[in-house]
């Protein structure tokens, strides 16, 4: 079953909402489509950069709390480099780093994948790492290695 009709499904009535959110919020190829939930006002997209226009409110954290314990699996690509994806700026994981409830930030996660780290993105994996976690997939380009401690 697509995106689409999930969606359509998610919106046509509360019997199918749940399990369609279910089922299109439950595996993430990068985190910019959690932050894309959030109100416009909150971010904007400077080139591939996701980034924060202002302070997170509790609205946008209960926004964000709609979503976040349907995902289980992420693959997150945190350079700006990698095949062009979009990525979340750093000052978008600062402010994830600080939620008004304890982290991790996707309760549910059993599967994560970093990939192309860096000094300034590495620090905030902990916000994912939970004890459901089964899989977890570390990538850093050569050049990092050396800022890297646990390498």
């Amino acid at each position: 079953m697509g995106k689409k009709t999930l969606m359509a499904l998610a919106l046509t009535c509360k019997s199918f909402s749940r399990p369609a959110l279910d089922l299109l919020w439950r595996d993430l190829l990068g985190f910019e489509s959690v932050i894309k939930c959030l109100p416009q006002s909150l971010w904007k997209q400077d080139g591939q950069t996701l980034k924060f226009q202002r302070t997170m409110t509790p609205d946008d954290w209960s926004i964000f709390c709609k979503y976040n314990y349907r995902v289980r699996s992420l693959v997150n690509h945190c350079h700006w480099s990698y095949k062009k994806q979009i990525t979340c700026g750093t000052e978008i994981w600062r402010a994830l780093s600080c939620p008004p409830f304890s982290v991790p930030l996707l309760p549910n996660l059993t599967s994560l994948t970093w990939a192309e780290i860096s000094d300034e993105t590495f620090q905030y994996i902990r916000l994912f790492v939970t004890p459901k976690l089964t899989m977890l997939s570390i990538s850093a380009r050569k050049e990092f290695w050396p800022h890297l401690p646990f390498l």
